[in-house]
């Protein structure tokens, strides 16, 4: 039996591996993108939103599970996500139609919100305060960590084995979660006798007539579909139109993903030292300094990796400023119904990246000027909602 000190250190660790998992659902198989269309004989269109349909799941699983969150409990659920998401990923290796894997695709979505929910609301279950901010970044930095070896692990898995061998991965990694989970965690969380399912409506409008928590969530979405985008679209340009292989288009997209992570890891080691505020400024600082690059190397190059996986890193590095931050900030928001609000930020946040990034690719990104124009668009309408209502949030805090 372990003590409280050590339990809770633990609780520290297995909180970010369920995210890591989460981290890995748009990444992993990315670099295959281009075989699947060429193996299914499907438009390149309906391949990348197998991307995209794993954000609506996302969106879905964030609007169902708040609420059972709260009304049933943490353990069990978690538990069940994890089972469901290793059995359609085995699925998935005997899947040979385009239209199934998508359905599978927003099966593993949903599961992914439900376990990316639940390590948020088993760490505001057990932590208070400063720990559970801590709590939060550390998942965002494994979600970050996620992401970076997602596509570098995924290019060598579709070289030697093809896409289908990602899918194994998936399997073997959820499998390996639930037993952790399932032998470690406690369920710890104390049902509100006032949780009932005629509550829902109630404080499902509260939460989206709220002008600031949505301000937080447009600023989220942006960063979502800034974050999801390079594995979106990046894989064609790379392997077909600069003639790489899937193996470097995984070390591009390592790089990419590399950065979100170190901005994660900056951003949490300068909390010690700055208020949330300034450090989500400073986001918005790299990110137009990243803008600015973009343009320029539009202007006067021509399409080469460098220089469209440069200002890429600089943008994803900014988001790891944004999302803890204002993560946290949105759950305090509702203190009450932590298991619905969590699942609230990672639906409406994925829904509003999601819906961008279903838009987007039904545009031929061909060039680096139609890369900055994307990213510039979305930046924009991140820094409106951002100055115009949800820095007042950040300006209040001690």
């Amino acid at each position: 039996m372990l003590n409280e000190k050590t339990y809770l250190k633990l609780v520290m660790v297995i909180v970010p591996m369920l995210n890591f998992l989460t981290g890995t659902i748009f990444d992993l198989y990315a670099p295959s993108l281009p075989h699947i269309a060429i193996d299914f004989h499907a438009p390149i269109a309906l391949v990348k939103n197998t991307i995209t349909v794993a954000a609506l799941g996302y969106v879905i699983g964030g609007i169902l599970v708040g609420f059972i969150f709260d009304y049933i409990g943490r353990r069990k659920i978690v538990i069940s996500a994890l089972m469901i998401f290793a059995i359609v990923s085995l699925l998935a290796v005997f899947c040979h139609n385009i239209y199934l894997l998508i359905l599978i695709r927003l099966v593993q979505g949903i599961m992914g919100a439900v376990i990316a929910i639940g390590c948020r609301t088993i760490a505001a279950d057990h932590f208070n305060e400063i720990q559970l901010t801590i709590a939060i970044l550390y998942a965002s930095f494994s979600f970050a960590f996620g992401t970076v070896v997602a596509p570098f692990i995924g290019g060598f898995i579709q070289d030697h084995y093809g896409f289908r061998g990602n899918f194994y991965a998936y399997a073997v990694v959820a499998i390996i979660l639930l037993i952790v989970f399932s032998i470690t965690i406690e369920e710890r969380y104390k049902k509100n006798s006032a949780t009932k399912i005629k509550t829902l409506l109630p404080v499902y409008k509260n939460i989206v007539t709220h002008r600031k928590f949505l301000s937080g969530m447009m600023v989220l979405g942006v960063a979502q579909f800034q974050i999801l985008i390079y594995p979106t679209f990046a894989s064609f340009i790379v392997e077909h139109q600069l003639h790489y292989s899937a193996i470097v288009y995984g070390y591009s997209a390592l790089f990419v993903s590399l950065s979100y992570l170190l901005g994660t890891i900056t951003n949490r080691i300068l909390l010690k030292r700055f208020k949330q505020k300034y450090l989500v400024d400073i986001g918005f600082y790299i990110l137009g300094v990243a803008l600015f690059l973009q343009l320029l190397f539009a202007l006067i190059v021509h399409l080469n990796l460098l220089y469209l996986v440069l200002p890429i890193c600089l943008i994803t590095f900014a988001t790891g400023f944004f999302i803890g931050n204002i993560t946290v900030c949105c759950i305090k928001l509702f203190p009450s119904n932590i298991g619905i609000i969590t699942s609230a930020i990672f639906g409406v946040s994925m829904l509003l990246g999601g819906i961008i990034n279903f838009i987007v690719n039904y545009f031929n990104i061909m060039s680096l000027f139609e890369v900055f124009i994307v990213f510039f668009i979305t930046s924009v309408i991140a820094v409106i909602f951002y100055l115009n209502s949800f820095r007042r949030i950040l300006s209040a805090q001690k």
